[in-house]
């Protein structure tokens, strides 16, 4: 049986969740005690036990309209390679054309797991810039600082301006979940400034710049490889590293869009 977990389940996909994701144990407890919903939770039970899951989140993509964001899939290991994962997606794209949604994405864990999804129905079409950056630029005149909830409007302006044709709406609250997030986690939202107006954004965790926006990508980086005392890896907007997948139920989008801040 498929179906929508029930509150009482929580504690078996929880088990499930922490089998499958076992690299970050406090992203973990955070997603369960801030954002985990039963009724955004798909389950397939037989013989009473929860043998595979995905978390079913609804999403706005620009140029596409609502989608579902297939997160946490999992199996339980005993139970792998019995086609589970296929049966649970079938039945969540069902689930989108009944309630009007355009299509399903997602970001693969790995690279394998590409070739995994194509077979279900999926194609790469979210791509990133990714690198390392080791130098340094002249910063005069530029400075950091820490975001608060006030520099949203502006980080939500050039997000728009800068991800391309095709890519997630993100909303007022989505914003602040992802701030305060990246602050549980122990890392941090900087905001660049250029004689005092602000120019750029980046999320910072554990030595990797998960998303940096700004017309002067070097120099804050610059800024922060001088704050941290070390490289540190990056990834911006741009087409040199596919990171995720849709399943279109009707005309697919056109070109490469960008995918990222996903809790991935």
């Amino acid at each position: 049986m498929i179906e929508l977990a029930s509150q009482n389940d929580t504690h078996e996909i929880r088990s499930l969740w922490d089998e499958a994701f076992p690299e970050e144990p406090k992203f973990n407890d955070w997603f369960f005690e801030c954002r985990y919903r039963p009724d955004t939770c798909l389950v397939l039970r037989e013989d009473g036990i929860i043998k595979a899951m995905a978390q079913q989140l609804c999403y706005e993509l620009k140029g596409v309209g609502k989608v579902s964001y297939i997160y946490g899939a999992a199996t339980k290991q005993e139970y792998r390679r019995q086609g589970l994962m296929r049966r649970l997606l079938n039945f969540s794209f069902d689930m989108d054309k009944k309630k009007g949604r355009a299509a399903s994405i997602l970001i693969p864990q790995n690279k394998p797991l590409f070739d995994f999804y194509s077979a279900l129905g999926y194609r790469t079409a979210f791509y990133v810039y990714s690198g390392i950056f080791e130098g340094m630029e002249d910063t005069t005149g530029f400075e950091l600082r820490n975001a608060s909830d006030d520099d949203i409007p502006f980080m939500d302006s050039l997000y728009t301006e800068k991800a391309g044709k095709n890519y997630v709406l993100r909303t007022y609250e989505y914003w602040r979940e992802q701030i305060n997030m990246f602050r549980t986690l122990d890392g941090e939202v900087f905001i660049l400034l250029n004689e005092g107006n602000p120019v750029g954004y980046a999320f910072y965790n554990g030595d990797f710049v998960q998303e940096i926006f700004t017309p002067y990508t070097d120099i804050m980086l610059s800024l922060m490889c001088a704050c941290f005392g070390k490289p540190l890896k990056y990834v911006t907007v741009g087409e040199d590293t596919p990171v995720g997948m849709i399943c279109s139920y009707g005309k697919p989008p056109e070109g490469k869009s960008y995918l990222n801040l996903m809790f991935n």
